[in-house]
């Protein structure tokens, strides 16, 4: 009768462990999954920061530093200011800055 008490307990002791390991796997899913998605949007804030430059880029190369002229003013303040023919194509990096 000892030997099958023992037997028992330790069949409990390896269930118990089973549980923690399954526990601590499950934390481990959960934490990569958390960091899949922070790396996601992060991915997706640098196409969106990345898609403003290239459409500021036309702008930027107009600045003639000897005349002081051209280039970008940054006066995007209301969305009406978006109609305007020179701010075509600045909607996505105005939502993900507003």
């Amino acid at each position: 009768m000892a030997s099958s008490s023992s037997r028992g307990e330790m069949e409990k002791i390896g269930i118990d462990q089973l549980k923690a390991l399954k526990e601590q796997a499950d934390l481990e899913v959960n934490l990569l999954q958390n960091s899949l998605n922070n790396i996601r949007t992060a991915t997706v804030r640098l196409d969106a920061a990345a898609a403003a430059l290239n459409d500021l880029s036309p702008l930027i190369g107009t600045y003639d530093a000897k005349k002081k002229t051209g280039g970008p003013n940054g006066s995007i303040k209301f969305k009406e200011e978006l109609n305007r023919p020179h701010n075509k194509g600045l909607e996505k990096a105005v939502a993900f800055l507003w």
